[in-house]
């Protein structure tokens, strides 16, 4: 699975566009436009997740040029460390389930993300001084994040799940907002019956977001539930792997 993963990521660097830009698919299929948050970004989450599960760094020396290139592409496209420039198609929060989450605060979010992750990959590489302009980046996008995106009462963007687990996830809510923003988020999941309503993006997180916070008992009560939305209600259906919509048995049946 490595060497897959080694293989594939040469196939996206060579789809890398003069000015840094990932595709949203490798070969890159050119009316998507630049990479979309989250999709492009695969440049960097995946040797760091490889690196991550093997322990081999070499994913990481080999895309390391590659990767600040990435990151470069945004950094000079959103100079106000707000997401929302050179973002192609902007699938954003893709297929959530009954919920609505600003494309830019998706974007932002996943931009914590990456800087977060090249910050780790440096230390790994003995880059100090890219690991600290990465960490200073990160703290720009939190500060920018905060002043945009999260009230005084600790709603986060348009209140969804997936505004509230990309916050406490990617660490963008100040320490002394975090217990009421997890309230926030296990009452948004009660008031739709003990279900989730994320997509794409934010789905990854949830349960991890969930059992990071002592809150556990929410993280099984969605992960063995078997009415929709849930993975038990894909199982319930005969599904031998995730549908991309939570309703595949009657939405678009072109997605599956």
């Amino acid at each position: 699975i490595l060497s897959f993963g080694r293989q594939w990521m040469r196939s996206m660097v060579d789809d890398q566009t003069a000015d840094g830009a990932f595709g949203n698919t490798v070969p890159v299929i050119a009316t998507f436009g630049d990479g979309a948050p989250g999709w492009g970004d695969a440049g960097v989450i995946v040797p760091w997740t490889a690196w991550m599960q093997y322990g081999d760094k070499a994913i990481l020396e080999e895309n390391w040029a590659a990767m600040q290139r990435w990151m470069d592409f945004i950094r000079t496209a959103n100079p106000n460390f707000l997401r929302r420039n050179r973002t192609g198609a902007n699938f954003a929060d893709w297929l959530p389930a009954g919920s609505q989450t600003p494309n830019d605060l998706v974007a932002t979010a996943y931009w914590a993300l990456i800087a977060r992750q090249m910050v780790d990959i440096a230390q790994a590489l003995g880059k100090e001084s890219d690991a600290q302009r990465y960490r200073e980046l990160g703290t720009q996008i939190r500060a920018a994040f905060q002043k945009e995106f999260i009230k005084d009462d600790g709603t986060v963007g348009s209140g969804s799940q997936t505004s509230y687990v990309l916050a406490l996830y990617m660490d963008l809510v100040a320490d002394a907002q975090v217990p009421t923003v997890v309230d926030k988020l296990v009452k948004d999941i009660e008031a739709h019956d003990w279900h989730l309503t994320t997509g794409f993006l934010g789905t990854p997180f949830l349960l991890f977001t969930l059992a990071d916070h002592d809150r556990t008992d929410v993280a099984y009560r969605l992960l063995l539930n078997e009415t929709y939305p849930s993975w038990g209600y894909m199982l319930s259906k005969g599904a031998t792997t995730w549908w991309e919509r939570w309703n595949g048995d009657t939405g678009d049946p072109a997605m599956n």
